[in-house]
């Protein structure tokens, strides 16, 4: 079981930006590339409008939250959903520290709520078990593959252009001189490393018609998905009275037996327009981006 709440480390948001997270560096590196490349919105003709209700499923320490809030203005709601207590914690903190920072420089931006829980499907019970794993808090899964995790994270360090720690500066190097002998080293220490101590955690859950129905919520602008091979759940606990009240999905997707493609397809028939494509920091590993918007 979970030891005591982890301690909270500072890291570096943007250029004026300190915010809290328990594994710096991967919060770094998630804030860069919401920054500097995002996905979630802007691309598979994905856009926000003004006003829009986000759910941030898969919400980490903020940093999707933070981009999309100055697009959708103050009269915007984004709903942060994030399961693990200690990573919750941290984005609460990063959603006041954000407030104050837009506030300062005049910047209007929208509601952000944190909400302390993972997102499932209709069967889900209210609470699901979930691996924890504090020194990269993003691998953090109720379906934990370390298999998988290692074959993201060697193809970040592959073709990510930014290093974010001094591990990862090694792994760079040694994956310059031999591709090869990288991916035998990582497959070695990744789970050691980056995956130890993992700690099971129970974690309330919720389904996105509940959050429909709690908050009154008439339209939901972007369901955005990023919950470590939970995919599919989330999308099955959309009720069939709740489908038309979403208009985008944004959804990083592993292709685990075929789950891009159905995926998309379940899109489509939902009356969605379904565009596919792999970011290239990706591309030698199973993560897809599958982007649904309606007509």
């Amino acid at each position: 079981m979970r030891a005591a709440g982890a301690k909270l480390r500072k890291f570096q948001a943007d250029t004026d930006l300190e915010l809290f997270a328990v594994s710096p560096a991967d919060a770094a590196a998630e804030a860069v590339s919401n920054r500097d490349n995002q996905v979630y919105f802007g691309k598979g003709a994905i856009s926000l409008r003004e006003g829009d209700v986000v759910l941030d499923c898969g919400a980490n320490v903020g940093s999707f939250a933070r981009m999309a809030a100055p697009v959708i203005g103050p009269t915007g709601t984004i709903y942060c959903l994030e399961p693990m207590p200690d990573v919750c914690t941290a984005l609460k903190l990063n959603i006041i520290k954000y407030k104050e920072w837009a506030d300062q420089r005049k910047l209007k931006v929208a509601n952000v709520e944190a909400i302390c829980a993972g997102v499932g499907d209709e069967g889900s019970q209210p609470e699901r078990e979930f691996a924890y794993y504090p020194r990269l808090t993003a691998m953090s899964s109720m379906y934990p593959d370390e298999a998988d995790a290692a074959q993201a994270t060697f193809s970040l360090v592959l073709h990510r252009p930014q290093s974010f720690s001094l591990l990862e500066d090694c792994g760079k190097a040694v994956a310059r001189c031999s591709p090869q002998l990288y991916k035998l080293v990582h497959s070695l220490f990744f789970r050691g490393l980056l995956l130890r101590p993992a700690e099971k955690v129970m974690c309330p859950m919720v389904t996105v018609s509940q959050l429909i129905r709690q908050y009154n919520i008439k339209e939901v602008g972007l369901l955005k998905i990023n919950v470590e091979r939970a995919e599919w759940d989330v999308l099955a606990g959309i009720q069939e009275q709740d489908w038309p009240k979403v208009r985008q999905v944004s959804a990083q997707v592993h292709d685990i037996r075929g789950r891009v493609g159905h995926l998309a397809a379940l899109l489509r028939r939902r009356g969605f327009q379904v565009t596919v494509c792999q970011e290239p920091r990706f591309a030698s590993c199973n993560l897809h981006m599958v982007y649904g918007c309606r007509p």
